[in-house]
């Protein structure tokens, strides 16, 4: 897992891969992936437990 800044690009936002992460996982343009959004920012949030 790793943490990333949404940034602001254009009228969209897009969230930066490491290139470690791509490399270990073998991704390349045009790859489809799965992402999981948990708001660091939210100190209301309760991360004891996953929810699927």
């Amino acid at each position: 897992m790793f943490k990333a800044t949404i940034e602001k690009w254009g009228n969209s936002f897009r969230v930066l891969f490491p290139k470690e992460v791509i490399e270990s996982q073998r991704l390349q343009e045009g790859d489809t992936v799965s992402v999981q959004v948990i708001n660091l920012n939210d100190e209301n949030a309760d991360y004891s437990s996953s929810k699927s």
